[in-house]
């Protein structure tokens, strides 16, 4: 989540949770993990953040997991994470890492499939309020729970409100259904010392009955390249006193 401004630092005591600016010097940061099972199926409208090109890629993916099916991408992938982290540390961030999934939140996600590589996203901080949000995408549901343990020790053992929205309706199952809201994702929020939150240039709001963002960018036509220019949104800056 977002950093704590030099000035903010300067007068906070212990167990103090607050953000007033993501644009300050980074001191923890949480680095994702590399796991993504596609759904066996996805509807147009899940898709369409994607550019066309990339439209083959995902194909090829449906039911699977992505190291099953691209193995020399996800060496690539975990390397470009690992790699990451090193400059972190080299600059001395402290550098936190989400727990993998287990086999039974795997299990869980059924036909659905699971996610565990954008952990900015079921996150951010607004002031003293820690949010956790909900995603769009049904095989994004839990991809918060690797995290959780992490940034639940720092809001709950905080001087900080801890806000977790309720969850979204389960689809019924009809072709493009999500179910309803409310879905809001973190990696779209930015703390400033002028306004609350803004959306990032380059994405739009989501489908109607939804309360968060989603990207137009195509991720999956960008190759997995170490330190390639990319959205950051595998990564998430950390709330501390």
């Amino acid at each position: 989540m977002e950093a704590v401004t030099e000035s903010t630092a300067a007068v906070a005591d212990h167990g103090r949770v607050m953000v007033r600016s993501e644009f300050a010097p980074l001191r923890t940061v949480a680095v994702a993990r590399s796991q993504f099972r596609a759904p066996d199926e996805m509807s147009d409208s899940e898709a369409s953040f994607l550019a066309p090109e990339a439209l083959p890629i995902l194909e090829r993916m449906l039911g699977r997991d992505h190291g099953d099916v691209y193995p020399d991408r996800q060496r690539l992938w975990e390397a470009e994470r690992e790699n990451l982290c090193s400059v972190f540390e080299r600059h001395g961030v402290e550098v936190l890492r989400p727990r993998m999934l287990t086999d039974t939140e795997k299990a869980a996600g059924g036909s659905k499939g699971y996610a565990n590589f954008f952990v900015r996203d079921p996150w951010f901080t607004i002031g003293d309020i820690v949010i956790e949000g909900n995603l769009r995408l049904p095989h994004r549901r839990r991809e918060v729970l690797p995290s959780r343990d992490l940034l639940t020790a720092r809001a709950l053992e905080g001087r900080c409100s801890y806000l977790a929205l309720p969850q979204p309706a389960v689809p019924d199952g009809a072709p493009g259904d999500l179910g309803a809201g409310p879905f809001l994702e973190g990696g779209d929020v930015l703390g400033t010392t002028s306004a609350s939150s803004s959306a990032t240039p380059g994405w739009r709001p989501t489908p109607s009955g939804s309360a968060g963002w989603r990207s137009c960018s195509p991720r999956w036509a960008t190759p997995w390249k170490p330190f390639a220019s990319r959205r950051t949104s595998c990564t998430s800056t950390v709330p501390s006193a």
